[in-house]
């Protein structure tokens, strides 16, 4: 049975939390104190047992500039002698048809393994950046002067931070379809989620001009610069090279890991020497599984490359307008997990945009189907293949869905 918590099963959720986690004291009470509050937690339970939970943590994001309200699923959690019972099955299942409900269109975790989410229709839609960093103090040489013009905060005003959060988001609207918004709770609760793990959060300036922020912290045998942003394309390699010899000075680690979004490509294609510092071959890893709770709500989010003299908001108005061509299909989308999203759906493309209606429930009132999962892949990964692969689709139709433009430059760095 699932049930929802109303804040009388906060220690049994706390046990299950650290007997899962294995989290530091410090980070736990951090998560308990300032998030499990404002976040929902469902469980698992026969007659009063906890057999595992599952928490809904809201954020507010941006997708395609407009916002949106979605729920980050963190704290899947099962207890040993439970597993294999289904019950993580049970809990994403509860999850996906409440969202949807209250009209949210998509859901997105960061897994531990992505094999337990596969047959749930997530897909990947967000990969990060990591690059480890060598120091090489014999190598060092005239940078001290060079690293004066910036100057590095612990601590920065109200009034600071609600004029760089809002540079911040506007950076962020012409790089990236779906991001998190950065407000000034958000950078506060980061500061404290920072801290809990024993890092500080950094605040970069160039005389009075915001350069760029960055979370720093040890971690195994490196020192992490994380939840970085710059604000400046141009001084991207500067901020970097100059935060890591600012944090070498205080804390001489020698080894770096910076864990970046995936628009810092192109600062971290270097190799080799540097300075006084040895770049490794960046990696680009998977971080982020979005899963596709409501088409016709996402739709209005989404743009094509479909253009036209006039666009449509519903079907009656396509009806009555004019009847130049225009890109559109029926395709059955099936989704084994919510039986309210399977259907028969009118895709229109035109002028930029893109309007899917359902007009049906079952798989025979249309000749064309894809999955759920599939389209999620091509819609959050960028991933054609899906779509290609799919031989239920005809030629025309699989064109039709690569006209749609994919949702697939991402920057979701939050850890809970």
């Amino acid at each position: 049975m699932i049930v929802w918590d109303d804040g009388t099963k906060k220690q049994r959720i706390y046990e299950m939390w650290q007997d899962n986690f294995h989290d530091p004291v410090s980070y736990a009470d951090f998560y308990f104190k300032e998030v499990y509050g404002k976040n929902e937690v469902l469980i698992n339970q026969e007659e009063d047992v906890a057999k595992g939970m599952l928490h809904l943590n809201p954020y507010l994001l941006h997708v395609n500039e407009q916002p949106v309200r979605a729920k980050y699923i963190v704290g899947v959690a099962t207890d040993k002698e439970y597993r294999r019972q289904g019950v993580m099955k049970e809990l994403l299942i509860e999850s996906f048809q409440t969202l949807r409900s209250r009209g949210e269109c998509f859901t997105y975790l960061m897994p531990a393994d992505e094999n337990y989410y596969l047959p749930f229709d997530f897909r990947f839609g967000m990969t990060q950046i990591e690059q480890e960093v060598e120091y090489l103090p014999d190598l060092y040489i005239l940078e001290e002067r060079e690293a004066e013009k910036y100057t590095f905060k612990a601590e920065i005003s109200g009034g600071e931070l609600e004029k760089i959060t809002a540079q911040e988001n506007a950076v962020k609207d012409t790089v990236f379809d779906i991001y998190t918004d950065i407000s000034p709770d958000y950078i506060r609760r980061m500061e404290k989620e920072v801290e809990s793990d024993f890092g500080q959060v950094l605040y970069v300036f160039e005389g009075e001009k915001y350069i760029g922020r960055t979370a720093v912290g040890a971690e195994d045998s490196y020192f992490v610069l994380s939840q970085v942003f710059c604000a400046d394309d141009a001084k991207r390699e500067s901020f970097l090279e100059q935060t890591m010899l600012y944090c070498e000075k205080k804390y001489h680690y020698n080894r770096y890991q910076l864990i970046l979004d995936a628009s810092w490509k192109d600062a971290t294609d270097k190799i080799g020497l540097q300075g006084c510092f040895r770049y490794m071959p960046a990696k680009q890893v998977k971080k982020i599984m979005f899963r596709l709770l409501d088409l016709e709500k996402l739709s209005a989010f989404l743009k094509c490359k479909v253009s036209g003299t006039q666009g449509y908001s519903t079907l009656e108005e396509k009806t009555a307008g004019d009847e130049e061509a225009i890109c559109e299909a029926d395709i059955y989308i099936e989704d084994n997990y919510l039986e309210e999203q399977s259907g028969v759906y009118h895709f229109l493309l035109k002028n930029g945009k893109v309007l899917i209606q359902k007009t049906g429930d079952t798989k025979e009132d249309c000749k064309e189907s894809i999955s759920v999962a599939a389209f999620t892949e091509y819609l959050f990964g960028a991933e054609e293949e899906c779509v290609d692969d799919c031989t239920t689709l005809s030629r025309e139709t699989k064109n039709l869905l690569k006209d749609i433009c994919p949702l697939s430059k991402n920057c979701i760095m939050e850890i809970v």
